[in-house]
């Protein structure tokens, strides 16, 4: 077979992810159920048939010319030629499958970074093993499955997502990963609401305002979200803020509702991340450009 031909089938596993039977096409692969035959053939030591049945994990499947790297470290590495690097590129749009994802909810769901990956080109097979290792393969926890129409809407997000050439790594997707921090464990709840809060100051304002940090975000907030802006919008950023800087502090929150309003704002967030890139996407920008998100300039804020 010649260099030409060789072809190299990857697998980007997400976690807790529960997609329907038939799956749905990205991006020139498929979001779908992972099959257990191609898991035991890539990682037989771990290949426990009742585990996974149980866990029913999903991947997004892909293919791309090529063969695997015969280097030596820990990575998957894969090379066409001495120019590009495939494996970048399509764990690039693992990324950006996985932030269509969260910005659909209702849940966030862990990085499918910190769990395993798989690549094989008919003579190898290579893993990327992540600070999960493979619990979310075979822990036999799962979430429901996300319907149809759900799996219908991400693919179409990621779509215009990279039609628009915006890259998971823009300024414009900078909240989700206060999201993605909060679904991958590595903090607790009660401080989540700082990092998320912080990130929509700096993708909303970007520089000093005068006349109160909070009141300035819930204006911002209403101007990009317009008719669809929530009744409590004012009221709820005013606590949360005040809650940021009784975390930064170091005090402690004991408001009963706690729970409930970082729910409220990771569900503000995904609206507000969403309308940004709709707003990048409408400036042809490549999502770097704050200045494009923000529906007015600070100082037209009265």
């Amino acid at each position: 077979m010649s260099h030409d031909e060789l072809s190299v089938e990857a697998f980007f596993h997400f976690p807790t992810l529960v997609v329907p039977e038939r799956g749905v096409e990205v991006l020139g692969g498929m979001l779908e159920r992972f099959q257990f035959e191609d898991f035991e053939a890539m990682d037989p030591d771990w290949a426990r048939a009742s585990y996974f049945e149980r866990t029913m994990p999903s991947v997004w499947r892909c293919s791309c010319p090529g063969e695997l790297d015969l280097n030596d470290d820990a990575s998957v590495d894969l090379c066409v030629n001495s120019a590009t690097r495939p494996w970048d590129m399509l764990e690039s749009t693992a990324t950006l499958i996985y932030f269509a994802l969260l910005v659909e909810g209702p849940r966030a769901l862990p990085d499918p970074r910190l769990s395993v990956s798989y690549a094989r080109d008919g003579k190898l097979t290579r893993r990327r093993i992540g600070v999960y290792e493979r619990t979310f393969l075979l822990n036999g926890v799962r979430d429901d499955v996300l319907g149809e129409a759900q799996l219908a809407s991400v693919a179409a997000r990621v779509a215009a997502w990279a039609g628009g050439k915006l890259s998971p790594r823009a300024k414009v997707f900078g909240p989700l990963r206060g999201l993605a921090l909060l679904a991958s464990g590595a903090v607790q709840p009660l401080l989540g609401v700082a990092p998320l809060i912080v990130s929509l100051e700096g993708y909303l304002l970007g520089c000093k305002i005068a006349g109160g940090i909070p009141a300035a975000l819930g204006r911002r907030l209403r101007a990009l979200l317009g008719d669809s802006a929530p009744e409590d919008l004012d009221r709820n950023v005013s606590r949360l803020y005040a809650w940021r800087s009784e975390i930064v502090h170091g005090r402690e929150i004991t408001d009963p509702n706690l729970f409930d309003l970082l729910q409220w704002l990771c569900r503000l967030t995904r609206v507000v991340v969403e309308r940004g890139a709709q707003r990048a996407l409408h400036a042809r920008s490549d999502g770097n450009d704050l200045g494009l998100v923000r529906p007015e300039e600070p100082d037209a804020l009265s």
